[in-house]
C-alpha cells in the first residue's frame, strides 16, 4: 500500500493513497486555505490537487463574500452542493473501475489459436 504523508512548503498533506482509482488523497482544508489566502504560491501538482479537493474554489467564493457579491453563507451552500456532486462523481468513477477490473477478471483464459492456411505451404513445396 503506497502511502504518504507529504510537507509542502509548511502545508502538510495528510494522506495520499495512489494505489486506489482514482488516488485517495486527505486535505486539511482549513489549513490550505490559510496557506492560500496567505499568498503561497502552489506548484502545479499541489495546485491541481487543491483543485480537486475544492480548495480553490472555496478561496473563490470567500473572494465573492470579501467582494460583496453574497453572503458566507450562500458560499457554504454552494460549496456543499458542489462537494455532494463532486463526492458522487468520484463514486461513480470508482465504481466503474471496480467493474472494468472485474470484467477484465472474469474473461476466459484460453483463447482459440488462429489456424494458418494450408494451400500457401503446399505452394512453395511444389516450386
Amino acid at each position: 500500500m503506497a502511502e504518504a504523508h507529504a510537507t509542502v512548503n509548511s502545508f502538510k498533506i495528510r494522506y495520499v493513497q495512489s494505489l486506489t482509482v482514482p488516488a485517495t488523497i486527505q486535505v486539511d482544508r482549513q489549513k490550505a486555505l490559510d496557506w492560500l489566502q496567505k499568498g503561497a504560491q502552489p506548484t502545479d501538482t499541489v495546485r491541481r490537487i487543491l483543485s480537486l479537493k475544492g480548495v480553490l474554489y472555496l478561496k473563490h467564493l470567500l473572494r465573492g463574500v470579501g467582494l460583496g457579491l453574497f453572503d458566507e453563507a450562500v458560499a457554504m451552500e454552494k460549496f456543499t452542493k458542489w462537494s455532494s456532486e463532486h463526492d458522487a462523481h468520484i463514486a461513480k468513477r470508482q465504481g466503474a473501475h471496480k467493474k472494468a477490473r472485474m470484467d477484465k477478471r472474469n474473461q476466459p483464459v484460453v483463447r482459440k489459436v488462429a489456424e494458418t492456411p494450408a494451400a500457401p505451404a503446399e505452394e512453395t513445396k511444389q516450386k
